[in-house]
């Protein structure tokens, strides 16, 4: 069964100005403040309990009209997708095997088909470019219904930060999608304690 958590790993997968944050759960050993805006993203499903987890899933939406996007934060000390230490060779290594599973093949969870249309590092800018990010962009039907699947992948110094969604139709690029995973992954690192850099 194909899904963002089966297979591979569970996967689940800011520059915010003037935000209080409403809460903050622990992942792993790290506290984290939760940005409510993100760009043009707000927080819409919340977690329901500060307890201690290994892995942090939040939900944020442009818009209720529009699909939500599944953000997750998986801190470096805790069990998590990535292999240690997540460089850019262990996040690659993820990536390309999580790929491995979509195709026509593999169509599953009401999907009739599965399609890997491209595999690239992250457009969106960032202040340190040399953090690991990738997209990977996937073209889906149920029957004779387009949808394309959006996953992301940013190795931060503090944690994996991952990102997924399914928007309608044929649309392989969102500038604004890669503009908040990029953004959200620049807040993870102001709102947790700085780590080394990963490897190049």
């Amino acid at each position: 069964m194909l899904s963002w958590s089966s297979g591979l790993v569970p996967l689940a997968l800011a520059c915010i100005t003037g935000l209080q944050a409403q809460a903050s759960p622990v992942a792993g050993n790290l506290p984290f403040r939760i940005p409510d805006r993100v760009g043009g993203y707000h927080l819409s499903t919340r977690p329901a309990s500060t307890a201690p987890a290994d892995h942090l899933m939040l939900h944020y939406r442009r818009s209720f009209e529009e699909p939500p996007v599944t953000v997750g934060l998986y801190p470096l000390d805790s069990p998590g997708p990535c292999p240690l230490p997540c460089d850019s060779a262990g996040l690659a290594a993820l990536v390309v095997a999580f790929s491995a599973q979509f195709g026509p093949a593999r169509a599953a969870d009401g999907w009739s088909r599965l399609e890997v249309l491209e595999l690239r590092p992250l457009r969106a800018p960032f202040k340190r470019p040399h953090w690991p990010a990738w997209h990977l962009v996937v073209a889906g039907a149920r029957g004779s219904v387009l949808h394309t699947l959006h996953f992301y992948w940013v190795a931060t110094p503090s944690a994996l930060v991952t990102a997924r969604t399914v928007v309608p139709e044929l649309q392989p690029w969102d500038a604004e999608l890669d503009g908040f995973v990029s953004r959200y992954a620049e807040q993870v690192v102001q709102r947790l304690p700085p780590r080394p850099d990963p490897v190049p």
